[in-house]
């Protein structure tokens, strides 16, 4: 995370912008919740996330998730939690990024999750 002073929005979670110098790392997990989730789960780059919510990068993890609906249930409580790659660098290099970080075009994800 960078130094940011507005790194955290009001509603206490830290905006998207600041996950960027990490993009290459990081994802974010998303789940469908109980009580009435089904338990799905699925994943987003740092990149989509910012896409879907407008290109400066100042909504939170938290106004992510509320955009967020179950495709398969309906259900739009949706935990988005910050995940990373555990590879060692020399791996990611060998191996390449994981699908989960590479921003891919929102209308051909085949995400298990989706904006309403």
């Amino acid at each position: 995370m960078s130094a940011d002073d507005d790194a955290i929005g009001a509603d206490g979670y830290v905006r998207l912008r600041c996950y960027v110098p990490l993009r290459d790392t990081t994802f974010f997990s998303l789940f469908c919740s109980e009580p009435r989730g089904c338990g799905r789960v699925a994943s987003s780059s740092t990149g989509r996330a910012i896409s879907l919510m407008g290109e400066d990068g100042n909504r939170t993890t938290e106004e992510f998730a509320a955009r967020l609906r179950c495709a398969a249930c309906g259900n739009r409580r949706i935990d988005v939690r910050v995940s990373i790659d555990p590879r060692t660098h020399e791996t990611r290099r060998r191996e390449g990024l994981l699908s989960e970080v590479c921003d891919e075009d929102p209308a051909s994800a085949s995400s298990s999750l989706s904006e309403p």
